[in-house]
């Protein structure tokens, strides 16, 4: 047996309820955040998900002993330090989604039996540790979307009898139990996005009736039951990307007259039903991410010159109004994350001068103007994840050092000012 010491951080409100988690690894401590690795897979053979964050859990599917064997679906408390396994898949024949958490409640689809029949939508609530099967569906021809969450509703696209016909859009209430569609789509033609939530308000773009022409913008209310359009798009050439959506803060790009045309982002305020453009982008040339928002700040990454430049990321703040560059990159090589968002802070990986470099994580905090890199990894063999954000917390997996090594997952947490450490110790095998 052998003696690791292992240090604790406790908020000074909380030193009496000190808890021991066991957790795997040192941690690394970097510009006042805390990293742990929450897992300890190795081998070269298995197969999992991007983790997903919200409050104090972190959740996601992994097999990490086989590629070819169904995963099972896990969720960690970084407050017990404990990981349960929620699911006990089993075999090689199935179909899987990368899980969501909000509130306690994991959300997934799955088969667990068949690789290609229809899946069904599964909520699990980690208070109780009950999972629900939320939806019924049967056969093998249909089209679902991943699903998104926020407190006790749960919302999903699906066709669950045509693979091939236009899908709608339903919210599962987790008090109540029931199921509501919100839409009446129909036919063969259309294009529409995967769903968010924040509270009571669901956001999405759809066309259901062509496949070529633009989409529009839609925000369901679950209080009232009404649904607004937002935008008023029209023709047949442009861009634009999946809505997210915080509060009553909707945002997207969009370049509704060009397919080529470099798009400018939006901000809509479902309280005073006005749309804000937040950037001023022209020309044809450049590259850009989908946007992400938390609160009133807005994120995302953009080199709004060059499609061949490395970008930078940026943050508006829709109570000022004001956007602010967070990153100096230069250059034509690099590799790059979208942005995550919570709390005031943004999270992101990027190596901005080696394309073939592993890329480090780092933290921009909105108060304090201070970037923080929280990882130093280096060489060029590895794999990584985009990071996920909430509570004062960044999750993602990693192997940086091997490109065909299963990762494991990790999760950076902030310490607060005049947080102490403990130091205690454990015994491992």
């Amino acid at each position: 047996m052998s003696f690791s010491l292992v240090l604790f951080a406790v908020p000074r409100k909380t030193e009496s309820a000190l808890v021991l988690g066991f957790l795997l690894g040192p941690h690394v401590f970097a510009g006042g955040f805390e990293v742990h690795q929450l897992t300890n897979y190795s081998g070269g053979n298995g197969r999992w998900s991007d983790p997903a964050i919200a409050g104090n859990k972190v959740v996601w599917y992994a097999n990490p002993t086989s590629g070819i064997g169904l995963p099972n679906y896990f969720i960690y408390d970084a407050v017990s330090g404990t990981t349960t396994q929620i699911t006990s898949y089993s075999g090689a024949n199935g179909r899987w989604g990368a899980p969501v958490v909000s509130s306690n409640k994991v959300v997934w689809y799955a088969n667990p039996t068949s690789g290609s029949g229809v899946p069904n939508y599964f909520i699990y609530d980690a208070v109780s540790g009950v999972t629900r099967q939320i939806t019924n569906y049967s056969g093998g021809n249909g089209r679902w979307s991943l699903p998104a969450t926020s407190g006790n509703k749960v919302v999903w696209y699906a066709n669950p009898t045509s693979g091939t016909g236009v899908p709608n859009y339903f919210i599962y209430d987790a008090i109540s139990r029931v199921t509501t569609q919100i839409t009446n789509y129909s036919g063969f033609n259309g294009r529409w996005s995967d769903p968010a939530i924040s509270g009571n308000k669901v956001v999405w773009y759809a066309n259901p009736t062509s496949s070529t022409q633009l989409p529009n913008y839609f925000v369901y209310d679950v209080t009232s039951g009404i649904t607004t359009q937002i935008t008023h798009y029209s023709g047949g050439n442009g861009r634009w990307s999946d809505p997210a959506i915080a509060g009553n803060k909707v945002v997207w790009y969009a370049n509704p007259s060009s397919g080529t045309g470099v798009p400018n982002y939006f901000i809509y305020d479902t309280v005073s039903g006005v749309t804000k453009q937040i950037t001023n982008y022209s020309g044809f040339n450049g590259r850009w991410s989908d946007p992400a928002i938390a609160g009133n700040k807005v994120v995302w990454y953009a080199n709004p010159a060059s499609g061949t430049a490395v970008p930078n990321y940026f943050i508006y703040d829709a109570v000022s109004g004001i956007t602010t560059q967070i990153t100096s990159y230069s250059g034509f090589n690099g590799r790059w994350s979208d942005p995550a968002t919570a709390d005031n802070k943004v999270a992101w990986y990027a190596n901005p001068t080696s394309g073939t470099g592993l890329p480090n994580y780092f933290i921009y905090d909105a108060i304090a103007g201070v970037t923080t890199q929280i990882t130093n990894y280096s060489g060029s063999n590895g794999r990584w994840s985009f990071p996920r954000m909430a509570n004062n917390r960044v999750a993602w997996y990693a192997n940086p050092s091997s490109g065909s090594g299963v990762p494991n997952y990790f999760l950076a947490a902030s310490l607060a000012p005049g947080d102490t450490i403990f130091a205690s110790g454990f015994e491992s095998p």
